[in-house]
């Protein structure tokens, strides 16, 4: 989102550059005196009015040149728990979950806990966090979690599974977690295209063999998604942790990015810096 906001921000900066070159420059008739420096609000109205309406149409133009970096998707959804409900996320492995109103990111969160140490899982098995993820053109998959300072939590995985007889795909390509009561987003790219082979390479694993009857590629699990887990591992005893902002979309940019790699991609000329 940063890169768009920045690209956006040159082209209005542009824009201004020139709206203010053509309010202080004119060109006199006897061009071997050069260029002479007028104050806008100085000229006659007409011809004010003629500049403010040219800048106009030229930022307009500009603006509908420029590319919508932030895609929309038919799959997409966000769930913010502002409101009170669970709205059909759940508690698993005896995970107890409840919706405080205040102490999220920002507002209302999922507070998930357990009596006893152990995995702390949340999910949703329900659409439209469920269903078919190619058609829905996913590609990403977020959430914000919040960890108690000091539990000594340091890892979590996010999990998408086609079926209960199934142990599904796992991300946990998060590096160690920050213990520190401090609100962190974490995302997995995903893609409706990829291979088991790209999966993998992306970050994504499975315990299930090939083979097997509860085997399931990766376009197989999210063309029929039956769950979508969030978990943290090793939490202690009744240290609540918080999740807000779950999100599935199509990402940032159209084409995914998902490998890192932009060596196609360059800047254009004369937006740089």
């Amino acid at each position: 989102m940063d890169s768009c906001k920045g690209y956006i921000t040159k082209r209005l900066r542009y824009c201004v550059d020139w709206f203010l070159l053509v309010s202080v420059v004119r060109i006199p008739a006897d061009s071997g005196k050069g260029m002479q420096m007028d104050n806008f609000f100085e000229t006659p109205l007409n011809k004010r009015i003629a500049a403010v309406s040219a800048i106009t149409v030229f930022m307009v133009f500009f603006i509908a040149a420029t590319p919508s970096f932030a895609q929309t998707c038919p799959g997409a959804t966000q769930e913010g728990w502002d409101g009170g409900d669970t709205n059909l996320w759940i508690g698993f492995v005896g995970t107890i979950v409840s919706t405080p109103l205040t102490g999220g990111n920002p507002g209302g969160y999922l507070e998930a806990e357990k009596t006893t140490l152990g995995q702390v899982t949340v999910g949703n098995e329900s659409p439209p966090w469920t269903g078919d993820w190619v058609a829905g053109e996913i590609r990403k998959i977020s959430i914000d979690v919040y960890i108690p300072g000091g539990t000594g939590t340091t890892s979590m995985n996010f999990r998408v599974r086609r079926s209960a007889s199934s142990n599904g795909w796992y991300y946990d390509s998060f590096g160690s977690l920050a213990d520190d009561g401090l609100w962190h987003t974490f995302a997995a790219p995903i893609s409706p295209t990829w291979s088991d082979a790209q999966a993998i390479a992306a970050g994504w694993s499975t315990p299930d063999i090939v083979g097997n009857p509860n085997y399931y590629t990766f376009i197989e699990t999210l063309t029929v998604m039956s769950a979508l887990t969030f978990s943290i591992n090793t939490v202690p005893a009744d240290n609540p942790i918080g999740f807000d902002n779950a999100d599935i979309s199509c990402g940032l940019f159209a084409d995914g990015f998902e490998s890192g790699d932009t060596s196609v991609w360059s800047e254009t000329e004369g937006l740089s810096g």
